[in-house]
């Protein structure tokens, strides 16, 4: 005697795929439908640095552009925009390491400082912040410090977006 899938009619899967969305609201999710809201028009120039660590300025302006998009309905646009948000790393130092009894890096720390501020393209300042953040890493495992670097500009980015998408949501009717 052979034994059927518990798939093969199909039903289940049927069943499957017409309760799931219902499981998912029940839990609180709700889908986004691009273009809910208004659209703003952003420039975002490059990051400034005048830290001793270049590059650092390119790929947070990459992931700070990308998060804009992602969390706002927003059009980047560096010839008319309606606002202009400038950023700058005040501060990339790495600090000095743990050592082993041995003298190798057991763990490493990395510190990042960052300005940000959103303009309306006239040049009035809307909202500003300063965010600080650090994060260790493990030579061993194949960590350095611009890894470090990179995981606390990917948060910052976040962090920034969604301080602009509050300001530019929270006060529509004033901008």
């Amino acid at each position: 005697m052979r034994l059927r899938s518990r798939f093969a009619n199909g039903s289940t899967l049927l069943v499957a795929a017409l309760t799931l969305p219902f499981l998912v609201a029940a839990c609180g999710y709700v889908p986004m439908v691009g273009g809910d809201g208004p659209t703003h028009s952003i420039h975002v120039p490059p990051t400034l640095n005048d830290t001793r660590w270049r590059g650092l300025e390119i790929t947070f302006t990459r992931a700070l552009r990308t998060d804009l998009r992602r969390t706002l309905n927003t059009r980047l646009d560096s010839t008319s925009p309606e606002f202009v948000l400038r950023t700058e790393i005040r501060q990339a130092e790495r600090r000095l390491p743990v050592r082993s009894r041995d003298g190798g890096t057991l763990l490493g720390l990395s510190d990042l400082a960052l300005f940000w501020s959103l303009e309306r393209a006239q040049g009035d300042s809307l909202a500003s912040g300063e965010l600080t953040r650090s994060l260790e890493f493990l030579p061993s495992a194949g960590e350095n410090p611009y890894f470090a670097f990179s995981e606390i500009l990917d948060q910052m980015a976040e962090t920034v977006a969604l301080q602009v998408s509050e300001t530019l949501l929270v006060s529509p009717n004033t901008l």
